[in-house]
């Protein structure tokens, strides 16, 4: 079996794509911290923003193939803390790049429809970037740097992601059912719209992509897009709850908040004519999103 080193493989995202690799792949995971849940893969500890560390690592994985799946994906957090956002998000995927090309092994990268700013709708992947908060520019410029290091990288756009973590993660299932079951009201924006993919079929795809020939920028999500208020009312009533306490929200949800797109409406078309995982629409997103808990 191929061996895959994966990063950020104790992440919402990650966990979900080392469950799907087992027995597919040799995978080996890297990070800073190992975590419990996934003590049947091998660790290798790692930290992306030491470029001596990323040169070590890859010489002593001997991996066939790179996916780049850490991240500091907390907006707000990446508004704040700058560097930390730039050394993980920019720097480390950059160093990454550098050593798949040095072994001559393809390289995953994952990015976000944060780098549009919103203002239009169904972006393409040739679409111009024009992120509104720091976070998306991370993602634009580490777009940039990977795509120019090294011509067998795949960058993978998501929108949202919907589902369980395995081990860990920024879930807002999680949250959405805490919740739900203490009986709270909780409210989300008519105005904000995303093209949600279950974690599964992303996985799945992510998977299909490290098997065939495709490099350069595909986006991954459901075949239409919804607001945020309409897709927590779909999966409140999809985990079998009143939906009666998600409130409908306009306008940003906290002045501390950092600056969001609201159209976070992306294309699919490429996806759906390169892979043969299938992007499924928004109800069977929902639905096998928890389903397959």
């Amino acid at each position: 079996m191929n061996r895959l080193l994966l990063l950020g493989g104790y992440g919402f995202i990650g966990g979900n794509i080392a469950n799907k690799a087992q027995g597919k792949m040799d995978v080996v995971i890297g990070g800073r911290h190992q975590h419990p849940g996934l003590k049947s893969f091998p660790y290798r500890p790692f930290d992306i923003t030491n470029r001596d560390d990323v040169l070590e690592a890859m010489d002593e994985v001997k991996p066939e193939y790179v996916i780049n799946a850490a991240a500091i994906s907390n907006i707000d957090l990446a508004e704040h803390d700058r560097e930390l956002a730039w050394n993980v998000n920019v720097s480390g995927a950059q160093y990454l790049a550098e050593e798949c090309r040095r072994h001559d092994i393809a390289y995953l990268y994952f990015s976000s429809d944060a780098v549009f700013d919103g203002k239009g709708g169904s972006y393409k992947e040739e679409d111009t970037p024009n992120p509104l908060n720091y976070y998306g520019k991370t993602k634009a410029e580490a777009e940039r740097e990977v795509l120019s290091t090294w011509n067998r990288s795949v960058v993978v756009r998501i929108s949202l992601v919907l589902g369980y973590p395995v081990t860990s993660g920024n879930a807002f299932y999680l949250s959405l059912e805490k919740h739900l079951k203490n009986g709270d009201k909780v409210a989300f924006s008519t105005e904000e719209y995303r093209t949600p993919v279950d974690v599964l079929t992303l996985a799945e795809s992510v998977l299909e992509l490290s098997e065939n020939d495709f490099y350069g920028i595909i986006h991954i999500g459901s075949t239409h897009s919804i607001n945020r208020y309409e897709l927590a009312w779909k999966v409140a009533v999809a985990m079998g709850f009143d939906p009666v306490l998600i409130k409908p929200k306009k306008g940003e949800m906290s002045p501390n908040r950092a600056p969001r797109h609201r159209n976070g409406i992306i294309n699919v078309e490429k996806a759906q004519s390169v892979l043969k995982t299938e992007m499924l629409d928004i109800d069977a997103t929902i639905q096998r999103s928890i389903d397959e808990r």
